[in-house]
């Protein structure tokens, strides 16, 4: 029988330590020819932390880090924290008002960055931002530490940085790392954005030692874990950076999402878990060079962030043999909340996600009232636990709409409960829209345009109609060879789910926008389909 998780006594530094302490020259992060043991990652994170406390970094105050996936992702983490700063992951795919109002309004000091990544001119950027207004513009900025050869002007690089740390003695080190404790804010991480304005949810010291304990319970030091996605997203964080430096395992480093060199780094360092989106699975078993790829250390396939088909998720069964499909769901509030019982069936899998951690009691609720509905009726869910934010920085307001007086958190997903306590995903409250006076959870629908043989994948949204106020518009992508039309489509609904939830409109397309962390951007699905029809957004 699993023991029942409680908040940890300790810190985040203390712990890691203890990790490494149990085997120095394990691997702790391969990047192609770059690898590092724990016992180096453990010394490169000291001197980042004694450069920190030599630029004035005070316990609590924010440092913002801007990098792609890399060993240093790792080092600036533990550097942070270990001085009981507070670490502020950004978005690598920011442009400039987006990078503007997360430096300004996470109110950092310090701001670890690139010189330029994915085509993006993080230099140019921040320089635009300062020539606007000056200091004014960040106000409580004080430096920029860029990784690579060439610095931000007035800036420093990384190397330069961790040089500048040497005059701090120990005993000052010692004594900052003694002072932080569990309740000491440790993280901010940025929600995606993608239904309204970024906010960044609180995290403690506790919190993110807890969400490591929790994963590393599923993993050994043996393991060599891939993330697909980018590690300032709270999937990648939880999974590329936070549970395997807790479990003693090796990060294995993917800079950017590419189904090919994904399936290369699976062969050559004997991946044995590997976590992503639906999406990417789905890209890397296209490759004509995926049946001669060696699979076979693969023991977990984790998917997350969207919906996945059983077709699908079977498929990914065939094609990774050995390996123990799963999947969760989890958010920046919580950094994790449920995940898949061993021994799922891909009608689980695809239709359900898993059940909540056991931390963490939720509640499902009508919405407007915030009454308990009975099991299997779609609600709200609401959780309360030892992992839920204690609230998003600098947003009162924000924070009162999201988490009520009792603690709980609203977290704008709708979900039915099942007989065996799974959580079925119904839609987002945000997504659902309102057609004659009915409701329509577009995820609902998804799932059900999932099963038909045909489809890919499908996507739907609300456009305004002049009868009805909103009607759905579904962006449908074909499996190769199909030839299914929109109205087939339609017949294929008909009957099967009630008449208000077919939708009027589909638009077949293999193009779908995506925020980087690989979920559907629905707003801009939804102001194309406006453009498409000729409507205008409401």
């Amino acid at each position: 029988m699993s023991t029942v998780m409680t908040r940890p006594t300790q810190t985040v530094w203390p712990h890691f330590c203890e990790v490494v302490q149990r085997d120095p020259e394990a691997p702790a992060a391969i990047d192609g020819e770059d690898r590092w043991t724990y016992r180096h990652l453990s010394e490169r994170s000291t001197s980042l932390a004694r450069a920190l406390l030599a630029h004035g970094v005070r316990r609590g105050e924010h440092v913002a880090a801007l990098l792609r996936n890399c060993p240093e992702w790792l080092a600036v983490q533990l550097a942070v924290m270990q001085v009981g700063a507070v670490l502020v992951p950004v978005n690598t795919r920011y442009k400039v008002e987006e990078l503007a109002y997360c430096l300004r309004q996470s109110d950092s000091v310090l701001f670890f960055t690139m010189p330029e990544f994915v085509g993006i001119n993080y230099h140019a950027m921040l320089g635009e931002i300062i020539s606007r207004v000056g200091d004014a513009a960040l106000p409580k900025l004080r430096q920029v530490v860029s990784l690579g050869h060439e610095p931000f002007p007035g800036g420093m690089t990384l190397a330069a940085f961790e040089g500048s740390g040497q005059g701090v003695s120990a005993s000052h080190l010692e004594a900052r790392r003694a002072a932080v404790t569990p309740d000491d804010l440790a993280l901010i991480i940025y929600t995606s954005g993608t239904t309204g304005v970024a906010k960044g949810a609180m995290h403690d010291q506790g919190q993110v030692l807890l969400s490591a304990l929790r994963l590393s319970r599923t993993l050994a030091p043996t393991d060599r874990i891939l993330v697909l996605g980018p590690y300032f997203h709270i999937m990648g964080f939880s999974y590329g950076v936070n549970g395997p430096l807790h479990a003693g395992a090796a990060t294995v480093v993917l800079a950017t999402f590419n189904a090919q060199r994904a399936l290369e780094i699976i062969e050559r360092e004997g991946v044995t878990m590997v976590s992503g989106t639906p999406t990417m699975y789905q890209m890397m078993m296209a490759r004509p060079e995926f049946a001669r790829r060696d699979r076979s250390t693969l023991r977990v396939v984790y998917f997350g962030g969207a919906p996945a088909t059983p077709a699908l998720i079977e498929e990914i069964m065939r094609q990774f043999p050995g390996a123990r499909v799963s999947t969760g769901f989890g958010m920046s509030e919580t950094m994790g909340a449920s995940a898949a019982l061993p021994g799922d069936t891909p009608e689980q899998l695809a239709t359900t996600l898993g059940v909540l951690h056991d931390y963490l009691e939720g509640r499902i609720v009508e919405p407007q009232t915030g009454e308990d509905v009975p099991p299997g009726v779609s609600g709200e869910l609401w959780l309360r636990g030892l992992n839920v934010t204690r609230g998003y920085y600098n947003l009162p307001e924000e924070t009162a709409r999201a988490i009520t007086p009792d603690g709980w958190l609203r977290t704008g997903d709708l979900f039915a409960q099942e007989p065996d306590s799974h959580l079925r995903m119904t839609g987002r409250l945000k997504e659902m829209y309102i057609r004659g006076g009915s409701n329509v959870y577009p995820a609902e629908v998804e799932n059900f345009l999932h099963r038909h043989p045909d489809i890919e994948q499908v996507w739907l949204v609300g456009v305004p109609d002049d009868l009805y106020g909103e009607v759905g518009m579904a962006f449908v992508e074909l499996r190769p060879g199909a030839d299914l039309t929109a109205e087939s489509l339609k017949a294929y609904c008909k009957g099967r789910i009630a008449g208000y939830k077919i939708p009027r409109y589909v638009h077949f397309t293999d193009q779908f926008p995506l925020t980087a962390s690989g979920k559907v951007r629905k707003q801009e699905l939804r102001q194309e389909g406006c453009r498409l029809l000729g409507l205008k957004l409401r």
